[in-house]
């Protein structure tokens, strides 16, 4: 769960200082080492909407949902894209999702959202591990 934290600290900082190409980078990178993780697309479509591009962070979205990636932060980020877009009924969507999420399946999501991230800080230290070796 740390990288997950880091990752948000890291996108309120960049996104405070309004380095948003930085983020973008940073993000994009982040989705190369973990493409399965829902806060990462999370965090690209966001800054994809900082910089004001709305159709790459609606391809993000697609992608996510194509593989059925969510994170708490991710409808979060869906609810902005439907806002800017005008998408009444991509809101009202979200807006639903949550109270399904919120009253049946937060628990689940957490654990789920754990398991991932013990099996990946396990893989990020038998690398650590591996390359020390050398």
């Amino acid at each position: 769960m740390f990288w997950h934290s880091s990752l948000r600290i890291q996108r309120a900082c960049i996104s405070r200082l309004g380095q948003h190409d930085k983020g973008l980078a940073e993000f994009s990178e982040a989705h190369r080492l973990w493409p399965e993780s829902g806060l990462i697309y999370a965090n690209l479509i966001v800054v994809y909407v900082a910089l004001n591009h709305l159709e790459e962070a609606r391809g993000v979205a697609n992608g996510a949902s194509a593989k059925n990636l969510v994170s708490p932060l991710f409808r979060e980020a869906l609810y902005l894209l439907a806002f800017l877009e005008n998408d009444a009924a991509g809101k009202e969507q979200q807006v639903e999702i949550a109270k399904y999420v919120q009253a049946t399946g937060a628990v689940f999501e957490r654990k789920g959202t754990r398991a991932i991230a013990i099996t990946q800080i396990k893989e990020l230290k038998s690398v650590h591990l591996d390359t020390d070796a050398e």
